[in-house]
């Protein structure tokens, strides 16, 4: 039986604490109402999600209202509680807590009144983009002119013209929606990953309150967690208005597509109809002259004004330089009057520079009516685009040059105003500086305004220019066979005309380079035609050998190459001066990386003269014996006996020495050496091998044998016969030699001489007796008698 003041289960439990936390973790996340008013009690529960605002814009505007309204009333209730307590204290700054609700409040009452403000917008656009959508759904049904009254109207170039730049100004329209949505979205992003980070500190707040109960931390808690339902519901609300401003951009997007759609079928259909009458034309040359009159109008006011700004400043510098301690304001008023003159050149020049394009702008009127009526031929309208390209590169540079002017007095006219702020208005000296810095800064605003409103000038000859470029293009295109054939022609002698470079006032032309490289290959092949006719039939009838022959040939090609050269560079007129570079970096080269090819190529052109060397001739060089096949004007070509075809630089045949067996005729000098035994009969020996010698039928008897006993060697009697033969190559020499060894051999066998062959006399001392062991041999005997090499080494040792 338990006691009655046993302790509970519980009560020995150690975990019970652990446990009901645990509990409270589960259980808080689904339970707890929020401690504020009802407005951000629906808000807790809201998640930044998107709202389809397309579809339910209207619906918004009321709930928003009234959380407005509660909003309202904490606002005024919380604004009340901060001046109760300066009332209270006048020293100590209000709670922070209250401060920062009362900001928190004020920022989610501006995004409510933003929220409401899009939602209007959406409504609007959906309305607007609605009547567009029917606008051009029944666009193709119904006629481009409204009624017979407007029809010439209508029917105008000038409309066309209008409604051309209204169709370019909304196309631009449709990228800067397309770039700002894309913005926008990257900032939803963003609301987005703010909100989710507001969001969980709120669920962390409630947590903490949630876990505190009733302790003494929960006041804090609790108004820690209302602020941070605050800051959530700050947050959700951003993202809500940046789905808004997408939507808004979305519509603003669509309805400027929309837009330029209706454009582009009306400026489709109008310019199938429309005519550029003279009275058109003479509309724009009038309005060109009234803008022209009113620039040189201006443009003698300015001059007036330089006038005057370049003499007041003339006397203000007078009048600083015989100051020895100028003040400031005298200072101010010098570099006013010097800004001013300077400011009156900069917008005399650029009067100046827009009357010259107000030329070309009249004269593009004039060829646009032209080509509109098709008063001129293709071949003008062709000229016409390349002045008009000419003078859109002009506009383009001209922009350029006065978007620089523009930045750089932007930049003084921000360190002016940056001057005037610092100013000390309190101090009254420093009013008359604080004026001239005025006129300073109106002077450059005057300026930039100038500027401005010139390039608004510029920018729209540039449309206009490019306007006249693209109905060029149009009617310059090809539609037929012929057309393309034309223009295929025409593009054809454009490359051909095309100048590459000129000199000494001569043009380079494709034309003239194709029709030199063609002439210069034409001169090669009639160059070796004619040179091989010369060295293989016209040449060898005078009776010059295969050798000289070949020399001409190859002497005559090179001159007839080069005056084939010259005259083709004299039949396309193109001066000899432009190889005047050409030249010396040739003559660099070869003096620097070309020493090597010029000494073979002069190498070459000695042996083609001298002749020490000939094709067919039977050289040796550097162990390299063969039969030249051919004397180039770099290197010449050996064959080898093995048929190997060696190619050897022409310098090697005068700086090293050459052998040439039959440079003068073919008769060669061998021989063929024999070796009889001792005893052997030496006059018979001699007798026969000259037998031998004149029985054969490819040596000459002229000059006669010589057989020589050469000596007595260790082993035979040595006999050299020598004999001439007719040798071409090497291996004609050596097989007649060949052919004596075997009739020497064979005569010899008939005669009984015996051809010696080494021999060795072992002589044995017999003054004592030989000993003689006879035992079984081990590894290190057999290794000997295997081997008998080791054992005189290691006698030796």
């Amino acid at each position: 039986m338990s006691r009655p003041n046993a302790p509970t289960p519980f009560s020995r439990i150690p975990l019970f604490p652990l446990l009901m936390v645990s509990l409270l973790l589960l259980v808080s996340p689904l339970r707890g109402a929020s401690p504020l008013p009802s407005f951000s009690s629906s808000v807790e529960a809201a998640p930044a999600q998107e709202t389809d605002h397309r579809q339910t814009a209207a619906a918004p505007i009321s709930k928003l209202g009234e959380a407005r309204a509660e909003l309202i009333v904490r606002r005024q209730r919380v604004q009340a509680a901060i001046d109760s307590f300066h009332k209270n204290t006048s020293t100590a700054p209000p709670p922070e807590d209250l401060v920062m609700e009362l900001e928190l409040l004020k920022w989610i009452d501006s995004l409510y009144v933003q929220r409401m403000a899009a939602d209007r917008r959406i409504v609007q656009l959906q309305e607007e983009k609605k009547k567009l959508e029917d606008q051009v759904g029944s666009l193709p049904d119904r006629s481009v002119h409204a009624s017979t009254s407007t029809e010439t109207k209508s029917r105008s170039f000038l409309l066309l013209d209008d409604w051309e730049d209204q169709l370019s100004a909304q196309l631009d329209r449709v990228q800067a929606f397309q770039f700002e949505l894309q913005i926008a979205q990257g900032l939803l992003e963003s609301a987005r990953e703010k909100f989710d980070t507001d969001e969980a500190e709120r669920r962390k707040a409630r947590e903490a309150m949630e876990l505190a109960g009733q302790s003494a931390k929960s006041s804090a808690l609790v108004r820690q967690h209302e602020l941070a339902q605050l800051k959530s519901l700050a947050a959700a609300e951003a993202v809500q208005k940046t789905i808004a401003n997408v939507t808004i951009l979305q519509l603003q997007h669509e309805i400027a597509t929309l837009r330029s759609k209706s454009l582009q079928k009306k400026v489709t259909d109008l310019r199938q109809t429309a005519v550029f009458s003279s009275q058109d034309l003479q509309v724009k040359i009038k309005q060109v002259a009234q803008v022209e009159a009113a620039l040189r109008q201006e443009l003698t006011c300015v001059q007036s004004q330089l006038q005057n700004a370049n003499q007041r400043w003339s006397q203000i510098s007078q009048k600083l330089n015989s100051t020895t301690a100028p003040d400031h304001v005298l200072v101010e008023e010098a570099e006013t009057w010097k800004l001013a003159y300077e400011v009156t050149q900069e917008k005399i020049s650029l009067l100046n520079q827009v009357l010259q394009e107000i030329g070309l702008v009249r004269v593009c009127w004039r060829f646009r009516y032209e080509v509109a009526n098709h008063l001129v031929s293709s071949e003008v309208m062709r000229q016409w685009g390349e002045k008009a390209q000419f003078a859109r590169d002009r506009f383009k540079k001209f922009k350029q040059l006065l978007e620089l002017h523009v930045d750089g007095r932007r930049g003084d006219l921000a360190q002016l105003q940056k001057e005037l702020i610092g100013l000390d208005r309190s101090a009254p000296e420093q009013d008359r500086v604080r004026q001239w810095l005025e006129q300073q800064v109106a002077e450059l605003q005057q300026l930039l305004t100038a500027y401005d409103s010139q390039l608004v000038l510029i920018k729209a000859a540039d449309r206009l220019v490019n306007r006249f470029s693209r109905e060029l293009q149009v009617e310059l295109a090809p539609s037929s066979y012929s057309q393309w054939l034309e223009t295929g022609q025409r593009w054809f002698v454009t490359c051909w005309n095309y100048e590459i470079t000129s000199i000494d006032d001569s043009p380079i032309t494709v034309s003239k380079v194709i029709r030199g490289l063609l002439l210069l290959l034409a001169g090669y092949y009639l160059a070796r035609t004619l040179s091989r006719l010369l060295g293989r039939r016209i040449l060898p009838r005078f009776g010059l050998n295969g050798s000289a022959c070949t020399a001409f040939q190859t002497v005559a090609f090179y001159l007839m190459l080069a005056c084939a050269g010259f005259v083709a560079l004299e039949i396309i007129h193109l001066p000899l001066t432009v190889f005047t570079f050409m030249g010396g970096a040739v003559a660099i080269g070869i003096g620097f990386g070309s020493q090597n090819v010029l000494n073979n190529f002069m190498s070459g052109l000695i042996l083609l003269a001298e002749r020490p060397i000939r094709i067919g001739d039977l050289i040796d060089i550097d162990g390299l014996t063969g039969t030249i096949e051919h004397v180039g004007a770099r290197s010449t070509r050996v064959r080898t006996g093995s048929n190997l075809e060696i190619i050897v630089p022409n310098s090697k045949f005068l700086e090293n020495n050459v052998t040439n067996w039959t440079l003068s005729d073919a008769q060669i000098r061998v021989s063929v050496q024999v070796g009889v035994a001792y005893g052997s009969p030496t006059s018979q020996v001699s007798r026969l091998l000259e037998q031998v010698i004149a029985a054969h039928d490819k040596i000459l008897k002229y000059p006669a044998a010589v057989v020589l006993f050469k000596e007595f060697g260790d082993n035979s009697l040595n006999f050299e016969a020598h004999f001439w033969i007719h040798m071409r190559t090497e291996m004609e020499g050596q097989i007649i030699e060949s052919e004596v060894r075997h009739a020497i051999d064979r005569q010899f066998e008939k005669e009984g001489i015996v051809i010696a062959f080494p021999q060795r006399d072992v002589h044995l001392d017999m003054s004592s007796p030989l000993e003689i062991n006879l035992r079984k041999s081990g590894p290190l005997e057999r290794a000997h008698e295997e081997y008998p090499s080791h054992r005189s080494m290691a006698a030796a040792a």
